[in-house]
């Protein structure tokens, strides 16, 4: 059986100021990443040659969740407002759980998918907004 297998039960995510009652199903993240910088000019042969940019860009933060309808008119009056903390508690499964505090603010909000026999779900999407910089709880 391969070792180093978590199952993903058990985070939570807490808003700074934003008041939700959520029940959190999933989330993804998108990453952090860089811009590639094209520095060819007339001389170069071969190929593009590139450098990274200094400033690293957050992206987006997705949670599934379960809907509910308290929530829905702060979900839809939070959207664009002012960054506050969201703090990603990762499961305790992880052998070095830790936590993923970021700057962020509610981008994008889904309406509400409905299917016989599943539950309600929605997505709400974050934006990061500076430098992300996660802890490490077991050190």
């Amino acid at each position: 059986m391969p070792t180093g297998i978590q199952e993903g039960q058990g985070f939570s995510v807490a808003f700074g100021t934003t008041s939700l009652t959520i029940n959190y199903l999933d989330v993804s993240i998108d990453g952090v990443s860089v811009t590639d910088i094209n520095t060819s000019d007339q001389s170069t042969t071969g190929g593009e040659t590139y450098i990274a940019s200094t400033l690293k860009e957050g992206g987006n933060i997705t949670y599934t969740v379960n809907a509910n309808m308290t929530d829905q008119i702060a979900l839809f009056a939070a959207i664009g407002s002012d960054p506050e903390t969201i703090t990603i508690t990762w499961p305790t499964t992880l052998a070095t759980a830790g936590t993923l505090p970021y700057s962020g603010y509610i981008s994008k909000v889904s309406t509400p998918t409905v299917s016989k026999g599943n539950l309600i779900t929605q997505q709400i999407t974050t934006k990061v907004t500076g430098t992300v910089t996660p802890t490490n709880e077991s050190a």
